[in-house]
């Protein structure tokens, strides 16, 4: 499941009629629960949440969150810098869940 906030916290764009109240959600995890991205509008804006899992989960088995976090915001850059010739504020965060069976 792959919940998208395109708006945390940048109060300034209240003035342009944004909220920055964010969307609070419960959810029980499963055993297939493996990854959380949390991302800005820079990643979401030109990759599908099919694509950011298909970058992350090749870092799941070594458990390297780091090096899956940097090589989402390059690939984010680049489509940005290819597409528009232009960028975004990019940023994100991977976390990969160890749960207990």
């Amino acid at each position: 499941m792959c919940i998208r906030d395109r708006y945390m916290g940048d109060s300034d764009g209240v003035k342009a009629g944004i909220i920055s109240t964010p969307d609070v959600q419960e959810i029980e995890l499963g055993v297939a629960d493996r990854i959380v991205v949390v991302a800005s509008d820079g990643v979401w804006e030109v990759m599908s949440d099919q694509e950011v899992m298909e970058i992350v989960k090749n870092y799941y088995g070594e458990r390297n969150a780091q090096a899956a976090c940097e090589e989402l915001v390059k690939v984010a850059d680049k489509k940005w810098r290819h597409s528009l010739n232009e960028t975004d504020d990019i940023t994100a965060i991977v976390i990969f869940l160890m749960i207990k069976e």
